[in-house]
């Protein structure tokens, strides 16, 4: 099975078993509300900045909840997206989402020239399986935006992940993988991103707003649960969570950065 059929099979399967549910492809309702809160307050940035709203497209899209999200909370902003899965795609379609293109799609390919001011990747590029693939979709979503576009990113990273890993084994818990379907971003990848012609700007939610979930829900907590015990996101985690600097360390490989096209 090649690497990119795993990828297919496994979000075709996400399709079937989670439908147009919010959770599709993010299980913890902690980070998906992170990761749209996230979203929204760039749009509002960009909106106090433009005094207009953005054009914005979503890169894999998936069954097209933040899309519709979006739709709901902007009624009058440009939306579009694309998904690579097809099965996803008619799911995304399904919503009929006013005034929102939406068609199949590969972000390793072409998908506009100087046409968004916003462009949106969540949990995406971690889909390719090569760095010369990421590469290739950076400089494609470069190429998409406008004259200093925004490009909202929401990805994992390896390094971060090492660092979670680290805290991990020193208290003799079992360190996480990232899922068969991942690759997470290296430094290497990031880097040279960067030099396609990004820079990074001061977000409204810092890169590392997840560090310190991750500690509690990957590190903390297990110290606790029993083995049988599934759950992560529980009243003692929203307690710690409330009362703690939520961007404490480096230890979540979901990261959110925004960039702007030089």
């Amino acid at each position: 099975m090649t690497k990119e059929f795993y990828v297919q099979n496994h979000y075709t399967k996400i399709a079937k078993n989670y439908g147009l549910r919010s959770d599709s492809t993010m299980r913890d309702p902690f980070i998906r509300e992170s990761e749209i809160d996230f979203i929204i307050s760039c749009i509002y940035e960009f909106v106090s900045k433009h005094q207009r709203f953005p054009s914005l497209i979503d890169c894999g899209c998936g069954n097209g909840n933040t899309l519709a999200v979006l739709r709901e909370l902007f009624p009058e902003m440009e939306l579009a997206g694309f998904e690579f899965n097809p099965d996803l795609l008619r799911l995304a379609q399904s919503r009929n989402i006013p005034n929102c293109e939406l068609k199949h799609g590969d972000i390793r390919e072409n998908f506009g020239f100087n046409r968004y001011d916003m462009v949106l990747s969540e949990r995406v590029i971690v889909n390719l399986h090569s760095r010369k693939q990421q590469l290739r979709a950076l400089s494609n979503i470069k190429d998409a935006l406008r004259s200093d576009g925004l490009y909202v990113m929401i990805e994992s990273f390896e390094s971060s992940l090492n660092e979670l890993n680290a805290m991990i084994q020193e208290n003799n818990q079992t360190v996480m993988k990232a899922s068969e379907h991942n690759f997470y971003i290296r430094p290497g990848v990031w880097i040279n991103g960067l030099r396609l012609g990004f820079k990074e700007l001061i977000a409204p939610i810092p890169e590392n707003y997840l560090s310190t979930y991750f500690v509690l829900t990957r590190v903390f907590h297990p110290m606790l649960r029993t083995k049988e015990e599934k759950r992560i996101n529980n009243r003692l985690i929203r307690f710690f969570i409330d009362g703690l600097d939520q961007a404490a360390g480096d230890y979540s490989p979901i990261k959110f950065y925004l960039l702007k096209k030089e």
